[in-house]
């Protein structure tokens, strides 16, 4: 609110929002892999999971 979004962050929004809804409708152990995934790396499983829905060919966790 009171502030308007970049042009990209707005075209993906719905996809983001989706992927949000997503993620709290996954059961713990899968949401759990997904932690186990992101070990080492400074993304959250959540990110990941984020990340792959949006853009799922390739995910680099770097």
């Amino acid at each position: 609110p009171g502030h308007r979004r970049a042009p990209a962050v707005e075209a993906q929004w719905s996809a983001f929002s989706q992927a949000s809804k997503l993620w709290n409708e996954l059961s713990p152990e899968v949401q759990e892999a997904y932690k186990r995934m992101s070990a080492g790396t400074s993304w959250s499983g959540r990110d990941v999971f984020t990340k792959s829905y949006l853009s799922p060919l390739v995910i680099h966790l770097e």
